[in-house]
């Protein structure tokens, strides 16, 4: 079933791993800016409503609103579609090291213990 945004077709379905992933990662960014999901739909030109569903994987969004969003939000569209599956495995420890100092220390313990576990 396709519903009208603004001059845009939108359809609407479950949920799906790639839904929920591409949702979760736009969220992520939005977050990390800390700029509002009204900002954010206003300058994608769709409603917050709309916003909310792509967020929890609920939309099935083309890839110019995937494009519009990220500009929005400042982001490189890679940040939204890249598949950690398919990167390189020294390429992933790198990321892990860049990441982590981000942390605060009770994140980092936890990210810690983690790590240990999947290792041992």
């Amino acid at each position: 079933m396709a519903e009208k945004q603004g001059k845009f077709a939108r359809g609407k379905r479950e949920r799906t791993e790639v839904t929920v992933l591409v949702g979760s990662r736009l969220k992520s960014i939005r977050v990390k800016r800390k700029i509002s999901q009204a900002k954010t739909a206003e300058a994608s030109g769709i409603s917050s409503k709309y916003l909310g569903e792509v967020e929890r994987g609920e939309a099935n969004i083309s890839i110019e609103l995937i494009n519009r969003i990220a500009a929005a939000l400042n982001a490189p569209m890679s940040a939204i579609l890249e598949n950690e599956h398919e990167r390189p495995h020294q390429e992933l420890i790198s990321e892990i090291v860049t990441l982590a100092p981000r942390l605060n220390e009770k994140d980092a313990r936890t990210a810690y213990r983690m790590i240990k576990m999947l290792v041992e």
